[in-house]
């Protein structure tokens, strides 16, 4: 028996494909070390850790011979790498500029972030954050507001939301006069 795995290191909710190189077998039972199991010749495992730290899995394959006489056993170690989620909430996702957005970090599993604001400015800060959007134009503009997590294994999740600013509004106006007598009609 013998098999090549897709990738031994792997981040949660990631599908792994098993190559079976086994040679004489017809049979072929698979283990995946965490209550999965298959009869596939060469399957694919999607894998899961909820957890807060690494897994290390026993992947084992039983190859079998047609006459169900010979068999043969090999196991590869699998490490599953803790869950990873990418989430935030933010005060406002459209107003008026110049937008002051409160942001609140609520990912889990994180050890690094990057914040991308869509406006060309960024920040490594994790928890909250605060940030300003302007529109100079007499038309709205969206910004794609990012958030970039990793962990130390090196897996990593992002989470986008459109911010959209609305131009900046002016109150103005003109006086037809500003030096009049009591009692005169002025136009604005």
């Amino acid at each position: 028996a013998n098999f090549n795995i897709s990738d031994n290191n792997v981040c949660d909710s990631t599908e792994i494909s098993f190559t079976n190189n086994s040679t004489y077998a017809s049979t072929y039972s698979w283990n995946f070390g965490d209550a999965g199991t298959s009869s596939t010749e060469s399957p694919n495992h999607l894998y899961r850790n909820i957890g807060n730290d690494p897994i290390i899995l026993n992947a084992t394959l039983i190859a079998v011979s047609s006459n169900l006489i010979c068999a043969d056993t090999i196991t590869k170690q699998i490490t599953v790498n803790p869950y990873l989620n990418a989430s935030f909430s933010t005060d406002y996702l459209s107003g008026c500029s110049p937008l002051s957005i409160g942001l609140t970090d609520n990912s889990q599993g994180a050890d690094s972030y990057l914040w991308t604001f869509g406006d060309g400015n960024t920040s490594p800060t994790s928890g909250s954050v605060s940030h300003e959007y302007t529109n100079n134009n007499d038309t709205p503009i969206s910004y794609n507001l990012q958030l970039n997590i990793s962990n130390i294994e090196g897996c990593s999740k992002s989470i986008v939301k459109e911010i959209t600013v609305l131009p900046k509004v002016t109150a103005n106006f003109n006086i037809s006069d500003n030096n009049v007598c009591d009692s005169t009609e002025i136009s604005f």
